[in-house]
Parts: C-alpha cells; structure tokens; sequence
C-alpha cells in the first residue's frame, strides 16, 4: 500500500495547426500522482510545485493515440454509404465535417459499434474520402499544468489510471483545424438559414443566455487577450455585459445591438447604438476606427458571417483584433442552420474559417475551457456541477 499526493489542476493544451495556433484548457477536480498518468516528468514536477505555478512539457506525444497513418485514408463509393441510426433528418456526409465513425455503414475500415470520429476529406465523382486518423494525430504538444488546490495524501490501493493528456484531447480539440481546399461546405442555402426567421428586435428582449460566474471569468480572461488600457473598442451584438477583464482600465467600449434596456444596464459601455447588424450590416463608424471588436454570443446569429466579418475588417485598424467567444448555450432557432449540426469545436472552426475566407486576418488563435466546477451557489448546480464550457477565436487583421 502506498501513500498517493492527491490535488485538483488545470491542464493546458497548446499545439499549432496549419495556420493558427490553439490553447484547450482543462481543468481536473482530482488528479492522483501516483496512478494517473501525465508525460515526461511533469507529473514528478507538478506533484513537487507550488500552488498556481505553471511546469511544462514539450513536444508530447500522447503515448495511446496512434501517429498520423496514410493507410488511415479510405474511400467509398456514395450509393454505397448507408445511415445506421436513425435521426431527426437524414445525415449527409459533407467535405470537411467530422461524424462518429458508427452512424454510416458502407465505409471500409468501418465498424457498427465504433464511436471514435472520422472526416469527410474530399469527394471526386462517386467517392467519398474519409480520414479515421484521431484529430490530434498530426501535431506535437506542449503540455503545461499547474496546482490549484492540494487535497492531501491517502492509502492507495490501486484503481483506475488516468491519461491526462489522452483526457484533455480526446473529444474535440484537433475538430478546429484547418482542412486543405476550405474547412466546410459552405455554399448550401441552408448553411446560414435560421429556423426562426421573426424579428430579431422582439427575440432578444426576451432571451438572455445564462452564464454562470466560473465561465463569466473564463470568458473574460479569453476576452483579455485582445485587450489592453486606452483601447477603443467596439462590443459586437452588445448585452448586459461584455465581460470584460476588471483589471483592463480605460477603455472607450461603445456597443452595438438591439436590446436597448440591456445595453442601458450595461456599465462597462461608454456609449451604444440601436442597430440590427443582420438588416444593416454597415456599420456607422469609419475605416480603422476600433483597435479591437468583441463579440460574445453573437456569431452565431450573423445571418451572413462573410458580410459582417468583412465590414468588421473595414472599421478595425490594422494589427487590429476580432475576437467571437461563446458557449454551448445558444438560442437553436435564431442562430445560422449550420451551428445547430456542428461539434463545439467545429463551431471554433468555422469562425476561423470565416477569418481566412476574408482575407484580411493573419495571426489565427483558438482557445477553449473546459470542465471548470460549477459554484456551488450556482442556480443549476444541481442539474450541472460543470461549468459552461467556453469557446474563442480570434484573428488580427493585416497591416
């Protein structure tokens, strides 16, 4: 029998795709340092660090995800790939989107009871290109933790073993990337449909999204990152609170959206204008006008992202950033078609894709938080003891 050291930590995840870079955060209610597994030394270190330091490893691998394999690449003749399990409407596999490998059948390498994900890859006439390869199989890691509150020591007797690194990147994180020849099919009229075509001015004095404390700090740390004192700012589909960061002072933030008794009780606005931004999508500011714009909860309901980030690129002065965060949270009726379909990550996704079809971004980033704990006086603690995860993409525009 030995003694375990026992602690709750926050992972992070950084890696680099093609052309952006991402953070995906994690958080661990209760780690073992004897029994669960983490890379290279960091677990020694960790279990030897002080409270809120930071220890890293780089260039991991996870040891239980297989190396990126061309003979992971298969194709199947269309008439061929049928659904096996029923939904609400029939799924069609579409280029660059990730399905559980279980839904269809038809596909080689394929099997009924597999729940891992795969992706659409490329379609040339009859044929459809499937990658089976995990998201993250391509990219090496740099793996940083840090305590955030010892829990003490106690006989161990054995039990189950953790993968930390497996844990943080196994359900999503990789789904972000870029894929060669554009990310989505975004060409059907339905991409950017929405299922609730009423006025948008009536919808929004009567939905509010509900952001619990631990993702309101989540959010406004990831806000942060575009954001420093004396900034002009612009708040994109503006509310009762953009979240920002109380220690970034002296920020001219003007907000633009259509809920005007939300916006009035907001206090971190300087000024705000009354205007539907799906309706008008010109926006009364001139070239170069913000250093940076913020939208939380809002590119989900641009009727026409394209429209909108390319105005978004006009008002911001170059080395400008535009930045959109979100959680899982969001009204299903008013948003684009396509969100409702994606993964969380693929929603990062198409956000950065949307930047790179612009053309006036560089400097792509991704960042997510997850699994964080609900506080305890939170009004659905007990149905969520979760925190709402959060999800932020950000680009800046090019000189």
């Amino acid at each position: 029998m030995t003694a375990s050291r026992l602690a709750a930590i926050e992972i992070a995840i950084d890696w680099q795709s093609k052309d952006a870079t991402h953070r995906e955060r994690v958080y661990f209610e209760k780690v073992n340092f004897w029994r669960d597994f983490f890379p290279g030394t960091l677990g020694d270190r960790l279990a030897n660090s002080e409270i809120a330091a930071w220890v890293s490893e780089e260039n991991v691998r996870c040891d239980l995800i297989e190396d990126w394999s061309s003979r992971e690449i298969v194709e199947a003749d269309c008439a061929k790939i049928v659904q096996r399990r029923p939904t609400v409407q029939p799924v069609i596999p579409k280029p660059g989107r990730f399905y559980p490998r279980a839904l269809f059948g038809g596909i080689p390498n394929v099997v009924a009871e597999d729940l891992r994900v795969m992706r659409v890859i490329g379609k040339h006439d009859n044929l459809l290109r499937f990658d089976l390869n995990h998201p993250m199989s391509r990219y090496p890691l740099t793996v940083s933790g840090r305590v955030v509150q010892w829990l003490g020591a106690g006989a161990e007797r054995g039990g189950r073993c953790n993968d930390i690194v497996l844990d943080c990147i196994n359900a999503g994180p990789g789904m972000q990337a870029a894929l060669d020849g554009g990310l989505f099919d975004l060409d059907s009229d339905s991409s950017f449909q929405r299922l609730d075509p009423s006025d948008d001015a009536r919808a929004w004095h009567e939905v509010h999204p509900l952001l619990d404390a631990e993702a309101d700090r989540q959010m406004s740390e990831m806000i942060g990152h575009a954001l420093t004192p004396g900034m002009r700012v612009l708040d994109l589909m503006s509310g009762s609170d953009s979240h920002i960061p109380e220690s970034i002072c002296g920020i001219e933030l003007i907000g633009i959206g259509l809920n005007r008794g939300a916006m009035s009780a907001n206090k971190q606005l300087s000024e705000f204008v009354i205007q539907d931004v799906n309706t008008s999508p010109e926006l009364p500011w001139p070239d170069d006008h913000f250093d940076a714009v913020i939208g939380s909860f809002a590119f989900e309901y641009l009727a026409d992202p394209a429209i909108s980030i390319s105005e978004l690129a006009r008002i911001t002065r170059p080395r400008g950033t535009v930045l959109f965060t979100f959680t899982d949270q969001f009204h299903p009726g008013k948003c684009i078609g396509i969100w409702n379909d994606l993964h969380p990550f693929e929603r990062v996704g198409l956000i950065l894709e949307m930047f790179r079809r612009d053309g006036h971004f560089d400097a792509l980033h991704s960042e997510t938080a997850r699994f964080f704990p609900r506080p305890e006086d939170d009004p659905e603690f007990q149905k969520k003891l979760f925190s709402d995860s959060v999800y932020t993409a950000w680009a800046t525009k090019r000189s």
